[in-house]
């Protein structure tokens, strides 16, 4: 028994999307007929016709986006069906996809070659295939010119930086360091007389140490006592010879 019931729910749950299919197909309106399609697809999802019809009953209000997308799912769930692919070349066509119509057309005819209206549909957009190839080889030529350019244009942009940072460190290296100062080189008369100076100056600065020094005026006010004492005595030793002198030479009286 309990096989029995596993064998018949898929049957039942079969028949009752096609009953649901059947009864959409009664509805007159167009509107009502495609919300029941709707709302049995979404009973049946894995049901390939009513998934198409669905596809159909929006293209035929329309909603192309929509139909083509309810097609596609038809054909991946039972890919040897014709007119499903003939439902998406029908869109492709009106979106002036010609090279995915024709794609689709020839995959309908592949399963259905006898269809002559496909057959008809198809040797019209034969001659547009070449000029929508041309068109898509242009238009990929045109986007890789494009992506050159683009490249061009940021390399050359990078330089930009480059050059701008350069100058701009040169810039800041130009303030740390400041201009560059021109050195004269000395003349050699004005060093010697450079350097008398410096001796003069440094013989009073060695007074004005000495001077300057704790006991320093004391010991320069004796120092010049004895300089001058030992002047005068050195003068006077000089009168007592030049005396002498003249006393040899004077005869006795």
């Amino acid at each position: 028994m309990l096989l029995l019931a596993v064998i018949i729910v898929p049957a039942a749950r079969a028949v009752d999307c096609d009953e649901l299919l059947a009864a959409a197909g009664q509805e007159p309106g167009l509107l009502e007929q495609s919300q029941m399609l709707g709302e049995a697809v979404k009973t049946c999802p894995k049901h390939a016709e009513l998934t198409y019809k669905y596809g159909y009953s929006l293209e035929r209000l329309r909603k192309y986006g929509e139909a083509l997308d309810y097609y596609k799912r038809a054909t991946k769930i039972n890919a040897k069906v014709a007119k499903y692919y003939f439902g998406m070349a029908d869109i492709y066509v009106i979106q002036k996809d010609t090279s995915a119509a024709i794609a689709a057309y020839e995959e309908g005819l592949r399963l259905e070659p006898q269809n002559s209206r496909a057959r008809l549909a198809l040797d019209e957009l034969a001659p547009g295939k070449a000029a929508a190839e041309a068109a898509s080889a242009k238009q990929a030529e045109a986007a890789a010119a494009n992506k050159a350019a683009e490249a061009e244009k940021q390399k050359a942009e990078q330089a930009e930086k480059v050059a701008t940072k350069a100058k701009e460190k040169e810039k800041e290296e130009a303030k740390i360091t400041g201009p560059t100062l021109k050195v004269k080189a000395p003349n050699p008369a004005e060093f010697t007389g450079l350097t008398a100076v410096l001796e003069k100056d440094r013989a009073q600065q060695g007074k004005d140490d000495l001077a300057a020094a704790p006991g320093g005026a004391a010991f320069k006010t004796e120092l010049t006592a004895k300089q001058e004492a030992l002047r005068a005595s050195a003068q006077a030793d000089a009168v007592t010879i030049d005396s002498e002198k003249l006393k040899v030479g004077t005869p006795d009286k």
